[in-house]
């Protein structure tokens, strides 16, 4: 949501929104972080209320899934980016296209971990 939205309604967020599922959450607690391969997809989807503004997210396999496979999606977390006083976490997701891998490099030299 844009913050002009919340702000005409009386909201303000002074800190970025994280939805971290760690104490609480549904069954999208087990899914886990793959840069650019990852077996599901996000579809936002609409729910009925009187508030366009609210979507749930509904995940969907991109390719056939075997019984106990993990399931992994791609969070879109840009490594790269400074500017948030939140650091991203180190990705270990072991993809060829893994994001994560070169930048954790770039923060070594830049003096972070």
């Amino acid at each position: 949501m844009s913050p002009s939205y919340l702000a005409c309604r009386g909201i303000c967020l002074r800190i970025p929104l994280c939805l971290d599922a760690i104490f609480f959450g549904n069954a999208a607690h087990f899914i886990n972080h793959r840069c650019c391969d990852g077996n599901l997809v996000d579809v936002p989807v609409t729910i009925e209320s009187p508030d366009r503004h609210y979507y749930h997210v509904a995940f969907f396999t991109s390719r056939v899934v075997k019984p106990m496979e993990e399931l992994t999606w791609d969070y879109r977390i840009d490594f790269d980016d400074d500017t948030h006083s939140i650091e991203a976490f180190k990705c270990l997701c072991g993809s060829p296209f893994c994001r994560g891998a070169s930048s954790s490099k770039k923060r070594k030299k830049r003096g972070r971990k």
